[in-house]
C-alpha cells in the first residue's frame, strides 16, 4: 500500500515538473536553472496557498482553543487574527524548509544532487504538514518571536 501511494506521488511530481520544465524549454533556459526555477514557484505557490486560506478558513476551522489570538475578545477578532496569522506560519514553514535545505545539501554528497533537482512531491508534502502542524502552536510567545527574528534577518538581508 505504501509503495502505491509512494509510486503516485512520485509520478504526479515528475507530471509537475515535466509540465514547469516545458515553458523554460521553449523559452531556451539552461537545465541547471531548473531547480532554481522550480524553488521560486514553490514559494510563490505556498505564499499564494497561505492567502487562500484567508478566505477559506471558515470551511475548515472552527475557533478552537489552540487557534485563538491573544486577546481577541470575540470570534470575529479572533477568526480575522488567525486568518493573518496564516501568512507569518507558511513564513515560519518556508524558513524551517530553507535551513533544513541547506544543511543537506551542506555535505555535497550524491544525496544532496538528488535532493536539490528532484523530491519536489516530497518537498511540497513537507512545507504543507509543517504549516497544518504550526496551525495548531499558540501564537502569541512562539510565532511573535518568530516574527522579531524574521524582522532582523530580513533587515540584515535588505542592507546586504
Amino acid at each position: 500500500m505504501g509503495a502505491c501511494i509512494a509510486s503516485a506521488l512520485c509520478c504526479a511530481g515528475q507530471c509537475c515538473c515535466s509540465c514547469l520544465c516545458w515553458p523554460c524549454r521553449m523559452a531556451s533556459v539552461q537545465s541547471q536553472n531548473y531547480a532554481r526555477i522550480g524553488y521560486v514557484f514553490l514559494q510563490a505557490i505556498n505564499m499564494g496557498l497561505s492567502f487562500l486560506f484567508i478566505y477559506l478558513y471558515g470551511m475548515f476551522f472552527s475557533a478552537g482553543d489552540k487557534l485563538q489570538c491573544p486577546g481577541s475578545s470575540t470570534e470575529t477578532m479572533n477568526i480575522a487574527c488567525t486568518q493573518t496569522n496564516s501568512i507569518v506560519r507558511m513564513s515560519f514553514a518556508l524558513a524551517v524548509f530553507h535551513l533544513t535545505t541547506t544543511l543537506i545539501l551542506l555535505p555535497k554528497s550524491q544525496f544532496s544532487a538528488i535532493y536539490h533537482d528532484a523530491m519536489w512531491t516530497f518537498k511540497f508534502m513537507f512545507i504543507w504538514l509543517l504549516w497544518l502542524g504550526m496551525m495548531f502552536v499558540n501564537t502569541q510567545p512562539f510565532l511573535q518571536g518568530y516574527m522579531q527574528v524574521a524582522r532582523a534577518i530580513s533587515f540584515l538581508f535588505l542592507m546586504y
